[in-house]
């Protein structure tokens, strides 16, 4: 019998990365035709406002953000920074680290990650069990990338950061009442 060389810890960083391979695909595609699915079962994140640099000043001021009854932001089709067709299982899970790196976003028309980061905080925030979870954010020297951080991941809950490459420790939200996420 073969002994799972991946720890429990180890298979949720892989299931991470992989969802943050999902969030970056939803948030290339920014062709405006629709695409074909290829099948029943396939899901595609639909571009928008948030998942384009242009986009980002539109989304801004955020600090109102109001939390639905359950604790999580409403995830609604109002709410432009929500990711569209991402399954519940993803904002289900107890995530030990997110990762968030992907996207050009280094010009207007590009994909830039205002929705990722959006997403990786409601993920952590989440968390039914203990601990924290690990979020990191890579290219913090753009405008965007850094103010979004702020906003959602809190800089209360920064770490370290490490040329641009930046470490938070996101514990899980308790207050179901909160109108904000700093």
């Amino acid at each position: 019998m073969m002994k799972n060389r991946y720890p429990l810890p180890e298979r949720r960083w892989f299931v991470a990365m992989a969802v943050v391979g999902l969030i970056a695909t939803a948030m290339s595609a920014t062709r405006s035709e629709p695409r074909k699915p290829r099948g029943p079962e396939v899901g595609r994140a639909l571009p928008h406002a948030a998942t384009r640099r242009e986009g980002a000043s539109h989304l801004v001021p955020l600090r109102t953000f109001v939390f639905s009854h359950e604790g999580v932001p409403a995830r609604q089709q109002a709410c432009k920074l929500t990711l569209e067709n991402l399954p519940d299982k993803v904002y289900e899970t107890d995530w030990d680290r997110i990762m968030i790196d992907a996207s050009k976003g280094y010009f207007a028309e590009a994909p830039a990650r205002m929705a990722a980061v959006f997403s990786a905080a409601v993920m952590a925030r989440n968390r039914k069990g203990s601990g924290v979870t690990h979020v990191f954010l890579h290219d913090v020297d753009r405008k965007v990338e850094k103010v979004y951080a702020e906003e959602f991941l809190c800089r209360k809950n920064l770490v370290k950061g490490v040329g641009r490459l930046w470490h938070f420790q996101i514990p899980p939200s308790n207050d179901t009442h909160a109108s904000r996420f700093c």
